[in-house]
């Protein structure tokens, strides 16, 4: 009807649309309505001025789309939300959820340095605070996005590079920073790292980590399904098969079935991991059918 026209929740309901619709397309025709809002503000409709939903919803549609240019067209709009916080609009200022989804961004791109330009992101987030550039303090969801990054790149020694994150998030924890106390989450994505580590010369080395931060996590955390998933794939791609491996791999399947945490992913798992006599026999034994 005449005298009626989208305001800011209306766009945003839509862009939001485009974010969750896994289009091929998605990410340019949510940066498209974000243009025009902005171009539409410009001419004097503050009915329709983006917010920081907004431009957190255009970053998270780049992030999930994996496009090769979609970290750098998220990290504009992160620079975009900087730029504009430091020019006076605080209410702009970037959260914890718009760098937790620049990390993922990167994260998940194929690009050789992601792994580093995840990191730089937190580091740059946790610079800002200590600054007093930004109110936003680093969290558990930066990261594990962070450390994730890490155990998806294809550079070497991610086994150790994740271990020493977690050691420097539990430091952090320790120094006072409640937002990133460590959890079963963030302990599992390290023990992916390891699992995934694939150059020879350092999977002895993973194999180590990987038993320890399993270990860690057992003993001061309830570990979940995705940890055993985790740690029987690091055993399965770090060892060769022997039946001290088997033993091993069989124990964890144990403490899983005694908290209640072994899935049909896990059951998976296992029996990729062992030969069929034994997966069978386990699976009897239990009664995990």
């Amino acid at each position: 009807e005449a005298g009626i026209s989208p305001n800011l929740i209306c766009y945003n309901s839509v862009i939001n649309c485009w974010a969750k619709s896994n289009h091929p397309d998605a990410p340019f025709k949510a940066e498209a309505l974000l243009n025009r809002m902005q171009e539409e503000c410009n001419n004097g409709n503050d009915l329709v001025k983006p917010n920081l939903k907004t431009f957190t919803i255009v970053m998270n549609c780049w992030a999930k789309s994996r496009l090769d240019m979609a970290p750098e067209r998220a990290y504009k709009i992160l620079q975009h939300l900087e730029h504009i916080t430091n020019s006076g609009e605080k209410n702009m200022q970037p959260n914890a959820y718009s760098y937790s989804t620049m990390i993922s961004a990167w994260g998940k791109s194929m690009h050789s340095d992601a792994a580093d330009r995840a990191i730089e992101i937190l580091d740059r987030a946790e610079e800002n605070y200590r600054t007093g550039k930004s109110t936003v303090r680093a969290n558990s969801f930066m990261y594990n996005a962070a450390i994730d990054a890490i155990a998806r790149s294809k550079g070497r020694n991610k086994a150790s590079e994740a271990a020493s994150l977690l050691k420097r998030m539990i430091n952090e924890f320790q120094g006072g920073n409640p937002e990133v106390a460590p959890s079963s989450i963030c302990y599992s994505t390290v023990i992916k790292a390891c699992g995934y580590t694939n150059n020879p010369e350092e999977k002895e080395i993973a194999f180590r980590i990987a038993r320890r931060i399993f270990r860690e996590l057992v003993t001061e955390y309830q570990p979940n399904p995705i940890s055993y998933v985790n740690f029987i794939t690091a055993c399965a791609n770090l060892k060769a098969p022997c039946s001290k491996r088997d033993n091993l791999i069989v124990s964890i399947i144990e403490d899983g079935v005694q908290r209640g945490q072994i899935n049909t992913r896990v059951l998976q798992t296992f029996k990729r991991a062992v030969p069929n006599h034994i997966f069978q026999n386990t699976v009897d034994k239990y009664n995990l059918r």
